[in-house]
């Protein structure tokens, strides 16, 4: 019968120290090279809106939404910026006010009848 010899124990863990130290510099390389990719792709069409003091917005209906009902709220107001992407919301309605993340967030268009 066939037999199999391994090196010894002293010659064999530092190869395979070297060879997973390898294997996770190769994986970690990969998983950036991959996010970057995908966060590419996701900017290209991305917009990036910024709204001022007294614009006003419609903000995104998220929970307790039938399938018919409203997705959009508003108008409303911002009356306070927290960096770039938080507002402050005043809706124009029913006065109450919220934060919300610029993504919830979609400008009022004013269209001219003529």
């Amino acid at each position: 019968s066939p037999t199999i010899t391994l090196p010894p124990a002293h010659t064999f863990y530092p190869y395979l120290q070297r060879t997973r130290h390898l294997l996770t510099v190769q994986a970690r390389e990969n998983i950036l090279k991959s996010q970057s990719r995908w966060k590419q792709r996701y900017n290209e069409n991305r917009r990036d809106p910024i709204y001022r003091l007294d614009d006003l917005v419609y903000v995104q209906v998220c929970a307790g939404r039938a399938k018919l009902d409203a997705r959009w709220l508003g108008p409303g107001t911002v009356i306070q910026l927290s960096g770039q992407q938080n507002y402050l919301v005043r809706d124009n309605l029913t006065g109450r006010t919220d934060w919300y993340h610029v993504s919830q967030l979609h400008p009022v268009v004013e269209r001219h009848s003529y």
